[in-house]
């Protein structure tokens, strides 16, 4: 059918050309101008979480190991460590998940232990003679090195599995030793002769739990990372430099190898690889790629990098923080570059260490930096949003002191107006309400950069936080001491949506991290108070503080 039979004349045509012309408009409007869809959130560790509860509490106590069960002090161990040797005590190597009551740990570890398994109300001695161990996440295996060769820092790898122990291979390197995530096989470094012993340098093998080997790659310094069942992973060796690793990175049958790291991080789900490669020692500028350990493909994401930041990004297959030399002498522009090679410039002409104080949320987009001045009075608090190559700032408040993200409830805690011993805590929420917390709130001085740092928690509804007024630092103090407790103050706790605050107990050993557990929603919190020159452990529950035992060296926090 010829054209004009179905165009009969130019007014018909001009009316077809110019639908097709808005067609084209609306549909390049729509690619250029509408919000592209946010990223789905990758497996990651959730920033700053609480546990959703705490089962049981651990703790140590006259040399030996208890837990509080149920409201009751239950004792797991005698002479775990000695009585009165606070390092020790600090320095206790031990395995617990706060969602159980199952533990392993290693009794009396002065040169070697014996590696304990607590289950069920009940001990059970894995081996003696035991210097370094690993275990999974339900802690149902453990690998162990036995006579260990302290020069040449080699040992007898043993295997823990199914109530029984087997002999799994002799000079191994300890540190290389390493499960897959789903527990069915063993990675560790084992070196064949002296020479070898002396440079670190041997073969990979992997063991399966049944005790069988195979060796997977020769002449390298161990295994740095594994996916979830060790079908990828990266080996590395050193360069001459002695600053910068050959990276050798084994998917399946495929393997690529990435000269001159200098630093390299993957993401929670061992999905995605940064690497800040081809390193010029004198520079000491890199150039920052991305690799897909599934397929081994690599992006190159940025030149002249000078350093890298995965700690700033809540998921890391999304992208990550690095930064430039700036066109200032000593500053540096500071960037989020994503997976796909977007780049967001988010500090011109900054300081190195705004690199650090930087949270984004890849999933929502949205961040928040403290932009550090020329003096510790001049930092600044900003929000940030991007989207389509585009990214908008926006100044929330200055003489910031120190902001903390907390990804559950996207908000976070930040001090300002320090003074002494004391500074205002602030909360902003996702929708960038900013509410003044308390007042005089404890904070650290640190005097080598004039920085405030706080002793604060947010629940991960981020309607309650802790705080602390009245801290001591003992370490800073011609009047104060303490042999366990080196920061201690009164601890509060408040309802943001209220605003009601109510003291729980003074006296409180303050390092938030350390030594408090709280739950999720901050209904159930276990504290240490001074008890003369030791502790007392504690608990907060409906309101209320109850003394579960006193004369305690240490509590233990969970570690995964």
């Amino acid at each position: 059918m010829k054209f004009k039979t179905l165009v009969k004349n130019r007014k018909e045509l001009f009316i077809i050309l110019s639908i097709i012309l808005a067609v084209i408009i609306i549909a390049v409007s729509l690619i250029l101008f509408l919000p592209r869809k946010k990223p789905a959130a990758a497996e990651h560790n959730i920033k700053n979480a609480l546990p959703s509860s705490i089962a049981c509490v651990p703790y140590l106590k006259n040399g030996s190991l208890y837990v509080i069960d149920d409201g009751q002090s239950v004792l797991i161990s005698d002479g775990v460590y000695k009585t009165d040797d606070v390092e020790k005590a600090q320095l206790f190597d031990y395995v617990w998940s706060a969602s159980g009551s199952e533990m392993l740990y290693l009794k009396n570890a002065d040169d070697s232990g014996e590696l304990m398994h607590y289950k069920n109300g009940s001990n059970q001695l894995i081996a003696k003679g035991v210097t370094s161990w690993c275990t999974v996440e339900n802690m149902d295996r453990a690998a162990y090195i036995i006579d260990e060769d302290s020069v040449l820092q080699t040992g007898m790898l043993m295997l823990y599995y199914n109530g029984a122990s087997i002999l799994l291979d002799i000079n191994v390197q300890p540190s290389s030793v390493r499960f897959s995530s789903d527990g069915n096989y063993l990675y560790a470094l084992k070196c064949h002769d002296t020479s070898e012993l002396s440079t670190g340098i041997g073969n990979l093998m992997r063991y399966d739990m049944q005790g069988n080997r195979q060796t997977i790659q020769k002449d390298v310094y161990g295994v740095n990372w594994l996916n979830y069942d060790g079908s990828a992973y990266v080996c590395l060796s050193q360069n001459a430099d002695s600053i910068t690793y050959d990276y050798l990175i084994v998917s399946n049958d495929r393997s690529v190898t990435i000269e001159g790291v200098y630093s390299a991080s993957i993401s929670d789900d061992r999905s995605v690889i940064y690497l800040l490669a081809d390193y010029n020692a004198e520079l000491e500028l890199g150039t920052l790629y991305s690799l897909s350990v599934a397929n081994l493909q690599k992006r190159e994401l940025a030149k002249n990098v000078a350093f890298i930041n995965p700690g700033g990004i809540t998921d890391l297959t999304q992208g990550i923080l690095y930064s430039t030399p700036g066109e200032m002498s000593g500053r540096y522009d500071i960037n989020y570059v994503t997976s796909s090679g977007q780049i967001y410039t988010l500090i011109s002409d900054g300081f190195e260490q705004s690199l650090y104080t930087i949270y984004l949320n890849t999933q929502q987009q949205t961040g928040y930096i403290m932009m550090h001045g020329v003096s510790a009075d001049r930092h600044t608090l900003h929000y940030v949003e991007w989207s389509n190559g585009r990214i908008d700032d926006r100044k929330l408040d200055e003489n910031v002191h120190e902001l903390v993200y907390y990804e559950a409830c996207d908000s976070i805690l930040y001090i300002k107006n320090g003074n002494g011993n004391a500074a205002e805590l602030y909360m902003v929420t996702g929708d960038q309400d900013r509410k003044l917390v308390a007042q005089n709130t404890g904070a650290i001085y640190n005097s080598a950069d004039q920085s405030y740092y706080s002793c604060s928690l947010l629940s991960n509804d981020g309607k309650k936080a802790l705080y602390f007024t009245n801290l001591i630092n003992t370490e800073e103090s011609d009047l104060e001491s303490h042999p366990i407790a080196s920061l201690y103050g009164t601890m509060h706790i408040i309802d943001l949506e209220t605003g009601k605050s109510t003291e729980i107990a003074k006296q409180v050993m303050a390092n938030a991290v350390l030594s408090i557990m709280a739950d999720e929603n901050m209904d159930n919190i276990y504290f240490m108070t001074l008890d003369g020159e030791r502790l007392s452990l504690c608990q907060y529950i409906s309101g209320e503080v109850a003394v579960l035992d006193n004369g305690v060296m240490n509590m233990l926090i969970p570690t995964m």
